[in-house]
């Protein structure tokens, strides 16, 4: 129901409207007889009330009035009768125009609340331009995909927002009606699809809508070698997908791209969830082996048998069919990437030492075979404590270490976090179809984290708000309490308790609250009173493992 306020300079119109005012559907805020002086202060009391409409009877209001909402209408004295003895029927009539008025307004208003809606839900980016070619309306998809989403750009001429779009096809569309279909537009990100139909209110042409989508990037002509191992031996990231602001990132992307020139191995050193995998495919696409294939094994998945039957074929399989299942074969000239190297077994960092020498001998074959592989290597253990205690190969560690890289911890380099926020947002809002948004509260409190499993605990965090949102803006207190819900379970390792625990009293009540809760640390933490990041920490600092606890 429209709302109305009625100022009147004439106690008579006062009780006309009073009369006949229970006639209409009409709200009214209040109807009341005003002197020149106080007609400002009764039009901010309207506005605070709700207004939709003022109806002046005789009074002149502010000369601003008129451009603001609401919509004043000022009815002249003559219209409705003498000052002493206004006509009802003057004033019914001009209330029902009102009502009309309201019918207009209000299937007006609904259907703005409806394109909006609309608009702000569609997962293609939508821009809306008058026939100027002015911006009237973007959505958040659209902000996303032309990198505006920072920036006030209503009323801004589309081209200055967007000059990736050709001027002649914006001018063809608002002055000849053309409807442009699917044009490809190269932007600094990749290809965008737009669409564009004109406007047409009864011949005239008053705008158009644009449509926008991120192109779907297909994979460059692979080699003859590649293609006949299929996609599971490529590597897809380089470090042009990287998104980095941190000194200390971009002085390792500099160093693993001089190590991508060369052919000897490489150590990649990390905590669990760090980058080790996406540098190692970057390193393979920035080196001469980029045509070739590039082969990652997981030593922490597999059996030690099973793992050497990976790498140097089956032990009783025919020779022919011997190089076929090895994978030591399949990355010839190219790339074998070994993660989490610490976990083979003794043997086996033997025959990948020899590997690196250029030699290995097939299972079941007796012949040493030549060998063009590259290997990066990636731990999260230190491998020099781990050779000196006599649990690693000291060959193989010096093998490896001719060119070592560390990334360092999410936590070390919290100025990248946003950018990878970003990053994981636009990834999975258009996987699932689902365009949601980060509050600035939610960001920073994110960004606030310390992110224990780093860059994977991060990326699944972002997968998971973004499906279990039940907003389309995401605040800042549902973010706290999916932190709070977040455990990050640390890889286990057999580890003997450090002696901190036993002679530091924080560490021994630390261990005893753990025991009570059976090591769930968001009751512990509670129980101690401090969050669960400060006793990671204070896990971390005296030595505190799962073993020990229970």
């Amino acid at each position: 129901m429209v709302k109305v306020a009625c100022l009147s300079h004439a106690q008579g119109v006062v009780d006309a409207v009073n009369q006949v005012k229970s006639q209409f559907n009409l709200d009214f805020v209040f109807n009341k007889k005003a002197d020149v002086e106080e007609t400002e202060t009764l039009v901010a009391q309207a506005q605070a009330g709700g207004a939709d409409v003022i109806l002046s009877f005789g009074i002149p209001l502010p000369s601003d009035c008129g451009h603001a909402h609401p919509l004043v209408i000022p009815v002249e004295p003559a219209t409705f009768g003498t000052r002493s003895a206004p006509e009802r029927s003057a004033v019914a009539l001009m209330l029902r125009s009102v009502e009309l008025f309201a019918r207009s307004f209000t299937m007006a208003r609904r259907l703005k609340a409806t394109k909006e809606a609309i608009l702000e839900n569609a997962m293609s980016g939508i821009i809306v331009v008058d026939e100027r070619g002015n911006i009237l309306h973007i959505n958040e998809s659209a902000k996303s995909i032309i990198d505006c989403r920072d920036k006030t750009v209503i009323g801004l001429y589309l081209l200055n927002v967007f000059p990736a779009f050709e001027k002649e096809e914006l001018d063809s569309v608002l002055t000849k009606g053309t409807q442009l279909f699917s044009s490809s537009i190269k932007v600094r990100t990749g290809t965008l699809i737009v669409k564009a139909d004109p406007i047409d209110c009864a011949g005239e042409i008053i705008g158009a809508v644009l449509f926008l989508q991120r192109g779907k990037t297909t994979p460059k002509r692979l080699s003859r070698s590649q293609s006949e191992m299929g996609l599971g031996f490529v590597a897809h990231q380089r470090f042009d997908d990287f998104s980095y602001s941190s000194l200390v990132y971009d002085r390792l992307v500099k160093q693993a791209k001089a190590a991508a020139y060369t052919d000897a191995p490489i150590l990649l050193r990390g905590e669990e969830g760090t980058e080790l995998l996406s540098f190692a495919q970057c390193i393979h696409n920035e080196s001469s082996r980029h045509g070739a294939s590039f082969v990652e094994v997981e030593c922490d998945a597999w059996t030690m048998e099973h793992i050497d039957e990976i790498l140097f074929g089956e032990k009783h399989a025919h020779e022919e069919s011997l190089a076929k299942k090895c994978i030591v074969t399949h990355a010839e000239g190219g790339t074998l990437f070994l993660s989490h190297i610490e976990r083979l077994s003794n043997e086996l960092q033997y025959r990948v030492c020899r590997l690196i020498k250029g030699q290995y001998i097939l299972n079941g074959d007796s012949r040493s075979r030549p060998a063009d592989v590259r290997v990066i290597a990636a731990a999260c253990q230190d491998l020099k404590e781990l050779a000196a205690a006599g649990k690693f190969r000291s060959d193989l560690y010096y093998a490896l270490n001719v060119l070592s890289l560390e990334i360092p911890p999410l936590r070390e380099r919290k100025e990248d976090i946003q950018s990878w926020i970003e990053f994981f947002f636009d990834y999975y809002c258009e996987a699932y179809s689902k365009p949601v948004i980060l509050s600035k509260g939610a960001l920073r409190s994110i960004c606030a984290y310390d992110w224990p499993g780093n860059m994977t605990q991060l990326e699944n965090f972002c997968q998971r708000i973004i499906l279990m949102t039940p907003h389309r803006s995401i605040s800042e207190a549902f973010v706290r309490s999916e932190l709070d819900k977040t455990e990050y379970a640390a890889p286990h390792h057999a580890a003997s308790p450090s002696p901190a625990v036993h002679r530091n009293k924080e560490a021994q009540k630390i261990v005893e609250a753990l025991r009570r809760n059976r090591g769930n640390r968001i009751k512990t933490a509670g129980e101690l009173g401090i969050s669960k990041t400060t006793l990671w920490r204070l896990m971390q600092k005296y030595g505190i493992t799962e073993d020990y606890i229970l």
